[in-house]
């Protein structure tokens, strides 16, 4: 029994009950014959039809469908080519006795399927079994790969991913639906392997994330003739996991970080300070009376001044420090890169700490409610890792607690040490406002003599007879002074003071010739209204402004050199006259001395006190007299103790001199009391002097 193969090459019996559905278009009775026995003979199992014309053929057509059509080109009615529109997507085998290799094309192309050249002996019968069971193969072979490929491209098109393939060129041979939305530009000249996220853009201009996987595709023969793409959209798998990761690791509230997120910023810090050696300081900051607020206004006002706060601190610091709610009206800041000296790190902290106390006290606008709240403020330092992140906490914590105690709306430092200084520096601001007020600030008074011992000039320094501490000097006070700007009342108070002694000098016949010189701090010398505030004091007691001397230090004049010239010059123009204080420090000053209108330099008692031992000292203030002398301006060595120091500037040509050799600074009284043993040179007599200086 012959057997033909079913779609997937196995056989199918020829007593199979549906057997092969078989139409014989033929005309020619012998040929049909002939067929039928050969299908007999063979055992094949056809179930056949015949039909004798065109006609015939297309009724039957019409009618049902066959697994394979025999067909005779040359018909009584026409030819077998009048069928092709009803033979659609059936399998046609023609059979003919009269065809070129021109009308075989032409069959081909049409779609029969294959074609046989009948002969006289019919041998072509032979034949015909065997290109029926081919074709039979072939077509359930084409048939099977369509569906293969139908079954495959509605996976492609289901799958969550984009999904393409490219040749070596780059040229696109396979894609999906997914692949087709992609904005893909200009494909890539020679693909690569790939695993990871990147950012593609859709069409409609979105862009998503996805994670690629680029692979090469093998052929037959083993070679890379392609790559495989395949990009899963992550872009919602990845917004999950920041909105996840907000929820874990930040406030919902503010959108500060959590104390997960400090933790965690903390041990960087720590590693950090360690690895460079600077310092950080951790800011517990507690709102006063929070829960009264929440129970008179509700917690919707109660959140939103929480908003307020978490945006006002984060004003204070700066993007490398980190603000974090941790619950409640509870915040704390961490900030870093600060000194490496503790002390310096808990100043810088300190004003990091102000700051906040200001940003946070300000009235806020809750709704319709107006409302002020103050933070006590706890502040701890670190450097490296000698506390951990916990027991940091706790510290601040504690000294947050201290800052209540203390009445609430101020800071407080956890080390004994630095609360101590901080203590001192708030007490002696208190002290120093009361100071002002209280007139403990007085003026002591120190000569200026030349190599006769004769008084040449007098200078003001400024001392606070503190009613605990006793006399301070200004070292101890004049920072914070110039911090709290208290130093604008106090300057002007010094200025002015100096005029009362200058005129009341001037009535007196032994001390009319004396010249006072008093210092000028940098923020009062750069405020606006400077030169009004000395004019005002100059006319109001009468002073004659040449007998007027301000001191100005380097710094000051090398900060703002524009600004510093055109003080000098508005107060010269008055009459009053300069001189640089401490000149020598900072020798970068020189090359701005032709343009200061000074008349005179003090050089520094920091170079005067190794002489004359120090080689490079002296040579530092010989080169500053010889300086001095060629623009014409008169020299006062400043801090001078000893006979060796004064017969060193002596040689060198400096003859003026300051110091406790001559006569500490002591109060008005018990200077003028000296000045009946000293000679006073008047301030023109003295100008000669300094002029003739050789």
């Amino acid at each position: 029994m012959k057997h033909l193969p079913d779609a997937d090459g196995g056989p199918v019996s020829a007593e199979a009950p549906a057997g092969i559905s078989v139409l014989l278009i033929e005309d020619d009775l012998l040929d049909v014959m002939a067929t039928q026995r050969t299908v007999a003979a063979e055992g094949l199992p056809y179930r056949m039809q015949v039909a004798h014309s065109v006609a015939k053929a297309r009724a039957l057509l019409n009618a049902q469908s066959f697994d394979v059509i025999l067909a005779d080109y040359a018909l009584a009615d026409g030819t077998s080519f009048d069928l092709m529109d009803v033979f659609a997507d059936q399998l046609v085998i023609f059979i003919t006795g009269a065809w070129d290799e021109a009308d075989a094309a032409r069959a081909l192309r049409h779609g029969v399927h294959d074609y046989l050249i009948k002969d006289i002996d019919g041998k072509y019968l032979k034949l015909l079994h065997y290109r029926v069971e081919t074709a039979l193969r072939q077509r359930r072979t084409t048939r099977a790969l369509r569906n293969s490929e139908a079954r495959l491209r509605a996976i492609l098109n289901n799958a969550p991913a984009s999904i393409s393939a490219r040749d070596v060129a780059g040229g696109l041979i396979l894609s999906n639906r997914h692949h087709d939305a992609l904005a893909t530009g200009a494909p890539p000249t020679l693909p690569q392997p790939f695993e990871g996220e990147e950012t593609l853009m859709h069409v409609d201009g979105t862009e998503h994330t996805y994670h690629t996987v680029r692979f090469p595709m093998p052929d037959a023969e083993g070679s890379i003739s392609a790559f495989g793409e395949i990009s899963v959209d992550i872009t919602a798998r990845k917004h999950a996991e920041q909105q996840i990761r907000q929820l874990a690791y930040f406030d919902p509230l503010t959108a500060l970080p959590n104390r997960r997120m400090l933790l965690d910023r903390m041990q960087q810090a720590f590693a950090t300070s360690a690895r460079h050696g600077g310092c950080g300081a951790l800011f517990f900051i507690d709102l006063d009376h929070f829960k009264a607020l929440n129970d008179s206004l509700g917690h919707d006002h109660g959140d939103l001044l929480l908003i307020e706060v978490a945006h006002r601190l984060l004003a204070c610091v700066r993007g490398e420090d980190t603000v974090a709610r941790i619950g409640g009206d509870e915040f704390l800041v961490m900030i870093v890169s600060l000194d490496s000296r503790r002390h310096l790190a808990a100043a810088q902290a300190a004003r990091v700490g102000e700051k906040i106390l200001q940003a946070i006290g300000q009235p806020c606008q809750l709704r319709e409610q107006r409302y002020t709240v103050t933070p006590s403020v706890g502040v701890s330092v670190f450097h490296g890792r000698d506390v951990d992140a916990d027991d940091l906490i706790k510290r601040a914590d504690v000294a947050m607690y201290q800052a209540k105690a203390a009445g609430r709306g101020t800071l407080r430092f956890f080390d004994p040490a630095m609360q101590a200084a901080r203590d001192l520096r708030e007490s002696l601001e208190v002290d120093l406002r009361r100071a002002v007020a209280q007139g403990q600030l007085r003026l002591h008074y120190q000569a200026q003599v030349d190599a006769n011992r004769c008084i040449v000039g007098v200078e003001a320094l400024l001392r606070w007879h503190h009613p605990r501490q006793g006399i301070l000097l200004p070292d101890v006070f004049m920072p914070l002074a110039e911090q709290t700007g208290l130093i604008l009342g106090i300057g002007g108070w010094v200025v002015e003071q100096a005029c009362v002694q200058l005129a009341a000098w001037a009535r007196r016949p032994a001390s009319r010739g004396l010249r006072l010189s008093v210092n000028v701090s940098a923020r009062q010398f750069r405020h606006e209204d400077f030169t009004t505030h000395l004019d005002t004091a100059l006319r109001r007691h009468g002073v004659v402004p040449q007998r007027l001397r301000l001191e100005v230090r380097e710094p000051v004049l090398q900060a703002d050199p524009v600004v510093a010239l055109a003080r000098m010059n508005a107060a010269r123009q008055l009459g009053v006259g300069f001189a640089i204080d401490g000149f020598g420090i900072s020798l970068s000053s020189i090359s701005h001395l032709r343009r200061l209108p000074i008349e005179q330099i003090k050089i520094s008692p920091t170079l005067i006190s190794h002489l004359p031992d120090d080689a490079n000292d002296e040579a530092v203030v010989r080169t500053i007299v010889c300086i001095a002398r060629e623009l014409r301006l008169g020299t006062v060595a400043c801090g001078v103790e000893t006979e060796d120091q004064r017969g060193c500037l002596e040689a060198m040509g400096c003859l003026n001199w300051q110091g406790h050799l001559f006569g500490y600074p002591v109060p008005l009284a018990e200077f003028e009391s000296r000045l009946h043993s000293l000679h006073v040179i008047t301030s023109a007599a003295a100008s000669s002097q300094i002029a003739a200086q050789p």
